[in-house]
């Protein structure tokens, strides 16, 4: 490699000419720095026109010989990438026009027919473009390509539920556990969880997709929090140093005031929120990133609607032991058991179909107390 880069820098030297690409960075600071023969040169740059070359001569002084070389300025088109786009089955194979979001724009397309499960498409000029003037937005030649994968999914979702001689008996410990926390959820607090309205109306895969593809993993979490979170005040956000799937923390706000006779101050905390983050590795699945969501927007409606109706406040430290017995127990199954009666658990299922075993139920019993749920609501 050295010794290429060796014959390289005697043949420029010898023709005189210098190619040099110019990034987005250079171009916005409009100056460059050359080195050649163990000297720096400051280029300024002329008003750069895309898709054209520019000469600039330069003078290099070694001792008693003054040379000249050529430096062709040359623009560096946008960056291509690769992104991804979730159709229904039914569509991709009867052509569909859709839409994905690159950068802060939505694309729209129309997909060949009789598409593969594997199938790509290329698109010409439409990704991320080089920062050079406010009208390069417009300008699709300076946009870099963008390849779409296609992955498919099933609009309509059912599993067969195991039979009960299938269950271990952990199993089936937890799916009569599952099913009393059911009974009593929907008993104490039917002012709040209302299940067959919630199944009723629950979201449409093809409208979180849509979502999905659009907006990315907040479009998915404002449709979540939508459907059973309104008024409910959840910042959201995707942290990579989390070692969990996701997490969920209420926000307080701390005050410290002072007595008049005391060097003390008497500390109070008021809630103002919560914070749901997930991990980056659960983003890139709209199915995986919908049913992580829904775990911890759970946690958030156990804490915010359970806690509040005992009146202590919404920390997740400050009510629990206040809680009845069947809600300080096992309370991360309690959350899973919201997400089957707040219409959400379809996505839990949906998820280990693409092999993330997530929550704290296994499939077997998560299958039968959805199957519960939809026969007790008759």
């Amino acid at each position: 490699m050295k010794k290429f880069k060796e014959i390289i820098g005697k043949m420029i030297d010898k023709t005189g000419f210098a190619n040099v690409w110019l990034n987005p960075e250079q171009i916005s600071l409009g100056a460059i720095i050359y080195k050649t023969e163990g000297k720096k040169f400051k280029i300024k740059l002329p008003e750069i026109i895309p898709g054209k070359i520019h000469r600039i001569r330069i003078k290099i002084n070694n001792g008693n010989e003054l040379s000249e070389k050529i430096i062709r300025l040359k623009y560096n088109k946008g960056v291509s990438s690769n992104s991804s786009c979730w159709i229904n089955k039914d569509h991709i194979k009867h052509g569909h026009k859709t839409s994905i979001r690159i950068g802060k724009r939505i694309v729209k397309f129309e997909l060949d027919e009789n598409a593969h499960s594997s199938y790509k498409q290329k698109l010409i000029s439409v990704g991320k473009y080089p920062k050079i003037d406010l009208f390069s937005i417009f300008r699709k030649k300076y946009r870099g390509d963008v390849v779409v994968s296609f992955r498919d999914y099933q609009s309509e979702f059912a599993v067969k539920a195991p039979s009960y001689d299938d269950l271990s008996s952990d199993e089936i410990h937890n799916e009569k556990f599952g099913r009393d926390k059911i009974n009593s959820l929907l008993k104490d607090y039917s002012y709040i969880i209302d299940a067959k309205k919630s199944l009723k109306n629950k979201i449409n895969p093809d409208e979180l997709v849509k979502r999905f593809n659009n907006q990315g993993v907040n479009g998915v979490f404002k449709l979540i929090k939508k459907h059973f979170l309104k008024g409910v005040k959840v910042k959201f956000s995707v942290n990579p140093i989390l070692a969990e799937p996701g997490r969920c923390k209420s926000v307080l706000k701390t005050t410290y005031s002072y007595g008049s006779y005391s060097s003390v101050p008497s500390i109070s905390k008021e809630y103002i929120g919560f914070h749901v983050e997930i991990n980056p590795s659960y983003i890139h699945n709209p199915f995986v990133a919908a049913a992580v969501i829904s775990h911890e927007l759970c946690h958030v409606f156990n804490n915010y609607h359970l806690g509040k109706s005992y009146g202590f406040g919404y920390s997740f430290s400050s009510f629990s032991q206040f809680r009845d017995e069947y809600l300080v127990s096992d309370e991360e199954k309690l959350v899973d058991i919201l997400t089957i009666v707040n219409g959400l658990g379809e996505y839990q299922l949906r998820a280990c179909t693409y092999g993330y075993i997530m929550g704290y139920f296994s499939p077997k019993v998560f299958i039968r107390l959805n199957d519960y749920l939809n026969t007790y609501t008759k």
